[in-house]
């Protein structure tokens, strides 16, 4: 298969070949633009290496205009010294054909403290084929180095690369998949960068098939076609399950918007249990984003900007993955907040390369507002749901303490948020929002029951006021028409209210407290049987909700047994 040929997006500099003579690759050869050959490019140095590297599908790509380096790294040497500085260079990218970039921490066996001494050439890079060195910061007390490989060093698997299969399978209709992408589920998760750009890296196959996969299946959501064509769903949820784990021995920002989006798309069935394989499935996303730096803040690094916000971007992203999971499954994250230093995201992380229309604005303030919120979350989880010390293992005053200062950050939230709590803009992001709200509010709520219920000190009003809050929510949001994502953690806010309602309701020794309940439980099944019928996201609570009933019901539990034909 020819390489193919096309242009720099943003010097419209043409593509030169690059091969060493008398090599593979000077028959399949990597195109880089003409400012930026390097001096040698995956030279053969033994028939091993020649015989292990990957077919030319998997490491012959066109410029990715989201993640390629501006320039190579070079292998030239050098007589430039560590006092370079970065700022001074052209900016870098962390993505070469071919090979894997991988973070190096502090603590690793390569130790940034000499890695600080090498003999960095002038685009501060110092190594061989099998192993190269970058410096992308060079600080005395933060430095960023990134260590680079041969991908076919890696045992990567062949077919990362093979678009026409999943093409194929989503046939004549890729292009109105493309547009409801963009429509209905972009807005919502803006994880990818624009469009034209992303159809610029398809067309340059430098995007995995594991992503077009997912980009696909979460449009066909909203496709409305033929009975005659079908998108074989099964088949596509299994494939992109399988690429993204072997995916993980090559990682890069790719891999991680695949996995992303492959934990957002809607399950295939509805059933009993959490989604099975998507705790360890978030693992590996944390990890993979540690290994190639996203958990470390780029703002100084020697990269393009375009990089730096899509950096951030996914890093919050993985966050926000990581800690709902988290707080949906009762499992420890696997984020420490000691362990990342990356800035909040702003809007400016969403302009210009990521080209959100200005109509669509609000459902990306929205994102930007659910990281913080998230941030709030990790506190509820750090202080009052840890192994060592949960809620029934605290005195009262501790848990009350600590429910203080996670309501205390709440209120300063809600204080910036009042419109949105009272009267919410009709778009999704407005409710999402909300019922993240809610789902916080709900496990201090939780909380506090698991220690003080039942005592003076736990405020009944307080749970009262908590449901009638958010049913006057769901009762707007049956108002509305939307037509859109609904990102996977409104499921779980939905799912612990039932959960808590019943548990309080089992727990009640007051007559009068125990009917307040009952209505509340009550209405709150009217409610999302409404909701189940419309929106997806309510299927899971309502089977799960309505299994509980059904068990207590029919037991010596103390539920009134009226309460099954509701």
């Amino acid at each position: 298969m020819p390489a193919i040929d096309v242009t720099d997006p943003r010097s419209n500099v043409p593509v030169t070949d690059v091969g060493a003579a008398g090599s593979d690759v000077s028959k399949n050869k990597v195109r880089l633009p003409a400012h930026c050959v390097a001096t040698e490019a995956y030279s053969d140095k033994s028939p091993a290496v020649t015989a292990a590297r990957p077919s030319h599908e998997e490491v012959t790509h066109a410029r990715d205009p989201l993640h390629v380096f501006d320039i190579p790294w070079t292998h030239s040497p050098s007589t430039s010294s560590d006092a370079t500085a970065s700022k001074s260079l052209p900016n870098y990218r962390t993505y070469v054909p071919g090979r894997t970039v991988l973070y190096a921490g502090f603590s690793s066996d390569q130790d940034v403290n000499l890695l600080r001494h090498l003999p960095f050439d002038e685009t501060q890079s110092f190594g061989t084929d099998n192993w190269r060195v970058w410096k992308a910061f060079p600080h005395e007390t933060a430095p960023a180095y990134f260590t680079s490989y041969p991908d076919f060093l890696l045992d990567c698997r062949g077919g990362i690369y093979d678009l026409e299969s999943v093409e194929r399978m989503v046939r004549p209709h890729q292009a109105s998949l493309m547009d409801l992408y963009y429509s209905y589920v972009h807005p919502q998760y803006p994880i990818l960068e624009s469009r034209e750009t992303l159809e610029r890296a398809i067309k340059a196959r430098s995007v995995p098939s594991s992503l077009l996969a997912g980009i696909y299946v979460a449009a066909t959501s909203f496709l409305d076609c033929p009975p005659e064509f079908s998108v074989p769903l099964e088949d596509m949820y299994t494939f992109i399950f399988r690429s993204v784990t072997f995916e993980g021995r090559t990682p890069s920002l790719r891999t991680i918007q695949a996995i992303l989006l492959y934990m957002q798309l809607p399950p295939l069935r509805v059933r009993e249990p959490n989604h099975p394989g998507f705790w360890a499935l978030t693992s590996q996303a944390v990890a993979l984003a540690q290994d190639i730096g996203l958990h470390v803040d780029p703002g100084n690094w020697n990269i393009s900007p375009s990089e730096r916000k899509i950096r951030r971007v996914l890093w919050w992203a993985t966050y926000m993955q990581d800690k709902w999971l988290a707080h949906w499954l009762g499992m420890p994250s696997h984020i420490k907040n000691d362990q990342f230093n990356v800035e909040p995201l702003n809007m400016d992380d969403f302009s210009e390369q990521l080209q959100i229309e200005p109509a669509l604005s609000p459902s990306v303030e929205g994102f930007v507002e659910l990281t913080y919120l998230t941030t709030i979350l990790s506190n509820v989880l750090d202080s009052l749901y840890t192994v060592r010390r949960g809620p029934g293992a605290m005195t009262p005053a501790e848990v009350l303490s600590h429910a203080g200062n996670c309501q205390s950050q709440l209120r300063e939230w809600q204080s910036q948020h009042h419109a949105l709590l009272t009267r919410p803009n009709k778009v999704i992001t407005d409710y999402v929002l909300l019922l993240a709200y809610y789902g916080i509010v709900i496990s201090i709520q939780r909380a506090l029951f698991s220690c003080v219920g039942g005592t003076s000190y736990y405020d009944i009003q307080r749970e009262g006021l908590l449901f009638h809050q958010l049913f006057a929510v769901f009762e707007e949001l049956l108002k509305q028409e939307f037509e859109g994502l609904w990102l996977s953690y409104c499921k779980p806010n939905i799912a612990i209210l039932g959960t808590f309602m019943i548990t309080a309701l089992l727990s009640s020794t007051d007559d009068e407290v125990y009917l307040a309940r009952r209505s509340a439980l009550d209405e709150y099944r009217g409610l999302l049987d409404l909701m189940a019928e419309r929106l997806d996201f309510a299927a899971l609570p309502r089977l799960r909700l309505n299994l509980l009933v059904e068990r207590f019901s029919s037991s010596d539990s103390g539920i009134d047994p009226a309460l099954r034909q509701n």
